[in-house]
């Protein structure tokens, strides 16, 4: 299976998107999710942040959430024609993930590639992680 290997590393890199459900949610729905990394095939571990489609229940959350507004980041399909919704990005709650984990679901087909997030939308994800008070200061070491 070195082919699938050489082909998800070939599109992971700084602001890839990628679809796929992930162990940390009970519903197992999938999400996209985007690579913060600078250099994602050189850190050990891939830094991640996910959307999630906007209703009112995500807006209730965010208002009687104890972090501040500025690390929620919100993408309309305007901004990036990757998302059919707008959809909000919660950048207290970053995922570590091992670039193996990646391949073993590439291979199962159970990620799916969605090409790349722009720029702007990049730096916007990772100033609000630099933000949260959530996130370890090992993690935004490697994003600053």
């Amino acid at each position: 299976m070195v082919d699938a290997d050489k082909k998800i590393e070939n599109v992971i890199r700084e602001g890839s998107v990628f679809y796929f459900a992930d162990d940390a949610f009970f519903n197992e729905k999938p999400h996209y999710y985007v690579v913060l990394n600078h250099n994602p095939l050189k850190d050990i571990i891939l830094i991640l942040v996910y959307a999630s489609s906007f209703d009112s229940d995500i807006y209730l959350s965010i208002e009687d959430s104890p972090f501040p507004n500025e690390t929620y980041i919100d993408v309309t399909p305007q901004e990036c024609s990757i998302f059919n919704r707008v959809s909000i990005f919660d950048c207290n709650r970053v995922f570590e993930r091992n670039i193996d984990i990646f391949i073993e679901k590439f291979r199962s087909r159970k990620l799916k590639s969605y090409g790349y997030i722009e720029k702007n939308i990049l730096v916007r994800l990772r100033d609000a992680v630099l933000k949260s008070p959530a996130v370890a200061e090992r993690i935004k070491k490697l994003l600053e």
